[in-house]
């Protein structure tokens, strides 16, 4: 719905039921939700991973402040992200952030390591109550993590970093 929707980078095709990002290599695409997201939410993005050529990400970003997600970050810049990745030496569910311009990937209750297949159809949902942040993979809990930032009013997105991936649906509550 190109109302509620924005692509951002990416060559993204839509078609019934589905929206395909087609574009390779390792770039960030996003679909930005044009709506006011609520500063707490519950979101859930059924997606499949086709390829890509090394780490096949698919995920949902929020707080972000980068209007571009195909430009370098500024230090200024703030994005917390939870993202599943199709990795093949080492495919996980991560939660990451900006800090200082820079991308951070921490360890511990903000990642876990588990097989993710490609072709298979998976549901990330991401729950969010101030700075806590809770991450399913189909229905299983596997990340409940403090978020080590500030949070800050920004844009909610879907994204792809170096993925071919089919997005099914996307569901805000």
């Amino acid at each position: 719905d190109a109302t509620r929707w924005q692509t951002l980078g990416g060559d993204w095709v839509h078609e019934q039921g589905r929206l395909e990002q087609k574009l390779d290599g390792a770039t960030r695409c996003a679909l930005k939700l044009l709506d006011n997201v609520p500063r707490n939410f519950d979101a859930t993005i059924r997606f499949t991973t086709l390829g890509g050529s090394k780490w096949r990400s698919v995920g949902l970003s929020f707080d972000v402040a980068q209007q571009d997600p195909m430009r370098p970050t500024a230090d200024a810049e703030n994005d917390i992200n939870v993202y599943v990745s199709a990795f093949a030496d080492g495919s996980k569910v991560q939660a990451s952030y900006i800090r200082d311009g820079k991308w951070q990937y921490p360890a511990g209750n903000a990642v876990r390591s588990m097989p993710i297949q490609l072709n298979q159809e998976y549901s990330l949902r991401v729950q969010v109550r101030d700075n806590l942040l809770n991450a399913s993979l189909n229905d299983e809990p596997l990340i409940a993590w403090e978020i080590p930032v500030p949070r800050r009013d920004g844009s909610l997105q879907v994204i792809t970093f170096d993925a071919l991936a089919v997005i099914h649906e996307v569901t805000i509550r």
